[in-house]
């Protein structure tokens, strides 16, 4: 029994994403202690809505799919996207210690790094960190009820978008197959987080699993927007997206065939179930 649920495996796993939420959740939690970046953050906060976000991400993914064969025959696109994204996330990360422009110089080093070192281990490193920082922009853009909405039309749209339309497996798996991945890349032994990255096949044959980075981030996003309110709600939150992770990992290792399943239901439902029980204590 406990060999199937593949103890290793959850814990490597979560590793990544408890680094990547507390860590999220402690730039938003400096950002606030910043007054220059608070009155920033306090004026975008009131301009942004649910809808807007939701039309963006709906506009991005249609020109995503729409691009995908270019970005087949042309990987040098999709590493653009991933290292510019890095990029960003490692710069928010890095302004709240050290603010700029030397952030922004640390981060060109690392991105410089990770395209000459691309050691799977080093790339969950880096970009954990990066989902840190955009999680950490994301929560600080919107109130906490409007990341709520976001998340529970998001989970429906995992669900569509794996199972019915399946076109979320092409957005992960096309750039998986050119070395790019947009997620976590979890060997199933410890040794293989020192190769460089692989060239993913997804599959019960294949030497990795992934998580996909929107699963870590989109779950710390509501976490990290409590830290306004209370740090401990947002420590609370981020507890129960951590069950979250926990069901979601028991979910699928449990399958009866190894197939990618939408991972933002579980993560979702747990992370939203645990801010409720913020609202009431």
């Amino acid at each position: 029994m406990l060999n199937k649920f593949k103890l290793d495996v959850f814990l490597r796993e979560a590793f990544f994403f408890v680094l990547a939420s507390i860590l999220g959740i402690f730039v938003v939690f400096r950002i606030y202690q910043i007054p220059e970046l608070k009155k920033v953050v306090d004026a975008q906060t009131a301009s942004l809505n649910p809808l807007q976000f939701l039309l963006s991400f709906l506009i991005v993914t249609v020109l995503f799919l729409l691009f995908l064969p270019l970005f087949k025959k042309k990987p040098v696109f999709l590493k653009f996207f991933f290292y510019l994204g890095v990029l960003i996330g490692l710069d928010v990360v890095m302004g709240v210690f050290l603010g700029e422009p030397h952030a922004l110089i640390l981060a060109l080093v690392l991105v410089v790094l990770l395209n000459m070192y691309p050691k799977v281990l080093f790339h969950n490193i880096l970009f954990s960190c990066s989902l840190a920082g955009i999680g950490a922009t994301l929560a600080t853009s919107f109130d906490p009820i409007s990341i709520v909405i976001v998340l529970g039309v998001l989970a429906f749209y995992d669900i569509i978008a794996v199972y019915f339309t399946k076109h979320m497996i092409k957005i992960a798996q096309v750039p998986a197959e050119q070395g790019v991945f947009f997620g976590l890349i979890l060997p199933k032994k410890n040794r293989d987080f020192l190769k460089d990255k692989p060239a993913l096949k997804f599959g019960e044959k294949s030497a990795y699993y992934f998580l996909g980075g929107g699963d870590i981030v989109l779950p710390m996003i509501l976490a990290a927007s409590v830290v306004k309110e209370s740090l401990i709600n947002a420590l609370i939150v981020s507890l129960f997206s951590f069950f979250g992770l926990f069901l979601l990992h028991i979910i699928f290792v449990f399958q009866k065939v190894k197939k990618p399943m939408p991972g933002l239901p579980p993560l979702i439902l747990m992370t939203i179930l645990g801010y409720l029980i913020t609202t009431l204590i």
